[in-house]
């Protein structure tokens, strides 16, 4: 197996939600077909919408895990 390691500084707005995001995570590479990744992610304080008014804000960490196939 190989891997590699990333990182990422970004942004969501998605069903009412407005928010930036860090990640870093892991991708294992299992042959040419299959790949299995981890990621960790903090999401700073951001603001939920709904009806398109302000109900407060949404802010914790969250991971995740993931099994790709690659054709």
């Amino acid at each position: 197996p190989r891997g590699s390691l990333f990182a990422g500084i970004g942004g969501t707005y998605a069903s009412g939600f407005l928010g930036a995001l860090l990640r870093v995570g892991y991708e294992w590479r299992l042959g040419k077909h299959w790949a299995i990744s981890a990621n960790l992610g903090y999401r700073p304080k951001g603001t939920l919408f709904i009806g398109g008014s302000s109900v407060g804000s949404v802010s914790g960490a969250e991971f995740g895990l993931g099994v790709s196939a690659l054709l």
